[in-house]
């Protein structure tokens, strides 16, 4: 946080967007201009997009969940597991599968550009997908998992608690 209480994105965060971003762009534009009709493309770019843009939306959102009320930490816990679930097959297991039928297919037609160029890419794109999309909410699905029964207070009055969320924010 700065000193007029905005939040302050880490330098490291910001490279690593800018990294991703061109990574994308780099083997993304090519793709759509020699590729264009392969279905593979498309749900590729269908699966990146709308995992980010169901995952954020639900991560906010959970954001300002009171976790000290029972009703609002299974809604966080829910919300929570479908995001998991959503990024893990979306950015994990279809991933790999379009990934590797995009690979097969530039193999078939000798693409060797696309194929070394693209390689590299889907390398670092997965560790990505896996360490900053996939684990996070497998952590949170830990750490707020089962075992958290006995944290919960009673739904009354205690908007000023905020052990659970003071323990979300630090994830």
């Amino acid at each position: 946080m700065t000193s007029d209480g905005k939040e302050r994105l880490p330098n490291k965060m910001v490279a690593i967007w800018m990294i991703h971003h061109s990574m994308t762009l780099s083997l993304g534009l090519p793709l759509v201009l020699k590729y264009r009709t392969l279905p593979e493309l498309h749900w590729m770019t269908f699966n990146l997009q709308w995992a980010a843009a169901i995952a954020i939306g639900m991560n906010e959102y959970t954001k300002v969940l009171n976790l000290n009320k029972s009703k609002e930490f299974w809604t966080f816990r829910i919300l929570n597991g479908v995001a998991f679930v959503i990024m893990a097959w979306m950015r994990g297991v279809h991933w790999l599968y379009l990934s590797g039928r995009l690979l097969s297919i530039w193999y078939r037609d000798e693409e060797w550009t696309f194929m070394l160029i693209g390689s590299v890419v889907c390398i670092l794109i997965t560790g990505f997908n896996f360490v900053l999309c996939i684990m996070p909410f497998y952590k949170k699905m830990v750490k707020f998992g089962p075992s958290q029964k006995g944290v919960i207070h009673n739904d009354q009055n205690h908007e000023d608690d905020n052990t659970l969320d003071d323990a979300y924010n630090r994830s």
